[in-house]
């Protein structure tokens, strides 16, 4: 008999409901999950909600979110090194079963989550596990330092502080690189100043360019961009040094989500530019990434916890989720809580 239980449904374009569904039968390698704090990625759930991810669009209903935490609460005959009752992550995106008649955006969002056990990433006791619902955002940005080649003594210049940007800034501080970080929602400036980036700054109030070319005037060696917007790429070739690197770390809509294709989009159009940039195009994040990231949090290394605006009972995710659309300076890291 199939579980009964609940789940976060994007219904329609900006329609978020929280109704009960039917959870699919475990196959023999499965585990399922019952889910203790699932994060919300705002930037690709954003698009998805607004209809503007281009491979889940029109394809609605959907269950959104592949962050997920929580305990084994049933397992398949041929699960192995895990228990009933072990603490775990989904070690990677696209790893949660699919629920019967309903689109998967990937679909963390959930009582329970269904996945693979070679998908899981068994979590020691003492994690914070709000840091971990958010870590698979923490290995995102990993990828992306580490496809950067990030290196001690680059500057290295992050756009938008979102918990990727934060991310990636703190993670660039670890290799040893001098990190100015910009967001224009001021509350994100001030968090990143304190926890993330040597310098944070608003671009509103203070001029990106003079602050990159008084520290380096040839210019940031790395730029890592996690805001979407492809507009701004001219305006980050202005601060970037010759043949420096940007790393388009987001969704890009009306581009493409496919790394290879957005890297020859934004190379063949900026190849005779005079600073010849390479641009760096991740996608998703590595198992391996993850399980570093875990150790990163448990050893203090990075922090999540201090960048969590909001831990909300999943019965609240449809005013979230308004918020997400409509009052975005309001949030940063979000939690969705199950137990």
């Amino acid at each position: 008999m199939n579980e009964i239980d609940k789940a976060v449904i994007f219904k329609g374009p900006r329609e978020v409901v929280v109704e009960k569904i039917d959870f699919p039968s475990l196959s023999e390698n499965d585990i399922q999950i019952k889910n203790i704090f699932t994060g919300i990625s705002i930037g690709t759930e954003r698009w998805v909600l607004t209809n503007q991810y281009e491979p889940l669009k029109d394809k609605f209903p959907i269950i959104p979110g592949y962050q997920v935490v929580g305990e084994i609460y049933k397992m398949g005959k041929k699960v192995k090194c895990l228990k009933k009752g072990n603490l775990v992550v989904n070690g990677w995106v696209g790893s949660i079963k699919t629920v019967h008649n309903f689109t998967s955006g990937w679909g963390a969002h959930a009582t329970y989550s269904i996945f693979n056990w070679k998908g899981a990433i068994r979590l020691p006791e003492e994690v914070n596990l709000q840091e971990a619902a958010l870590s698979p955002l923490a290995a995102v940005a990993f990828l992306g330092v580490k496809m950067s080649e990030v290196k001690r003594g680059d500057l290295v210049c992050v756009i938008g502080q979102g918990i990727v940007g934060q991310m990636a800034a703190q993670l660039s501080r670890l290799r040893g690189a001098k990190v100015i970080a910009c967001d224009p929602i001021e509350q994100r400036v001030e968090l990143s100043s304190a926890y993330s980036a040597d310098r944070a700054i608003n671009p509103g109030s203070m001029n990106l360019r003079d602050i990159v070319t008084k520290e380096k005037l040839e210019g940031a060696d790395i730029i890592i961009d996690t805001s979407g917007n492809a507009k701004l790429i001219d305006d980050l070739l202005d601060i970037l040094c010759s043949k420096g690197k940007i790393c388009l770390q987001a969704c890009y809509p009306g581009v493409s989500t496919n790394p290879e294709v957005l890297k020859t989009h934004f190379q063949d159009i900026y190849s005779k530019h005079p600073k010849r940039p390479r641009f760096i195009c991740p996608s998703g994040w590595e198992y391996e990434d993850h399980n570093e990231i875990i150790q990163l949090l448990l050893k203090r290394k990075i922090r999540i916890s201090p960048l969590i605006s909001h831990c909300i009972s999943s019965d609240n995710a449809p005013e979230t989720y308004r918020l997400m659309l409509e009052e975005p300076q309001k949030i940063l890291g979000i939690v969705l809580k199950w137990t």
